[in-house]
């Protein structure tokens, strides 16, 4: 139990300080805006957040790893972008989709979608469905469907599990 006040506690002024960077601008109307707004987003989402088995204790590591996976994230999507771009903008067009299946290595539910939702993220890319076998993803060609399996983007999800 101390350990879901202190994950309540910490991620509540996590998220009041990035609801006071999106709003650009403190004052008493902000604040309680934002926090009857952060405790509302925590509440609904109780039973995802603080659970042993999908969320986990959330530590400073914890957060560090979450701030290298959305830097691998953004560099992973600008690399992405520019694939795409010279796939539709040669003359010929080589697109060939296809579907592959890679296996969910993931353990927690959480980090199961999350890894899905990051590649559905990731141009030319798209998750389509998650079953036990794997996550079944549709690929704009051949190039963009391989390499999922061990993926820069997978490992640090697993990091994410590990226990701190």
């Amino acid at each position: 139990m101390i350990k879901v006040k202190k994950n309540f506690i910490f991620l509540f002024f996590i998220l009041l300080i990035f609801w006071h960077i999106i709003n650009a601008g403190i004052s008493v109307e902000s604040l309680l805006v934002g926090s009857v707004g952060v405790i509302v987003i925590l509440y609904l989402n109780k039973d995802i957040i603080f659970t042993e088995r999908d969320g986990g204790p959330i530590t400073l590591r914890f957060l560090w790893d979450f701030l290298v996976l959305i830097a691998i994230l953004i560099i992973e999507i600008i690399k992405a972008n520019i694939d795409v771009a010279k796939v539709v903008l040669k003359r010929d067009m080589p697109i060939n989709p296809i579907f592959v299946t890679t296996p969910v290595n993931p353990k927690k539910d959480f980090n199961q979608v999350l890894y899905g939702n990051l590649i559905t993220l990731t141009p030319g890319t798209l998750t389509v469905d998650m079953t036990e076998d794997g996550y079944f993803v549709h690929a704009l060609n051949g190039n963009f469907g391989e390499g999922m399996e061990g993926s820069t983007l997978e490992v640090q999800v697993l990091k994410l599990e590990e226990k701190k």
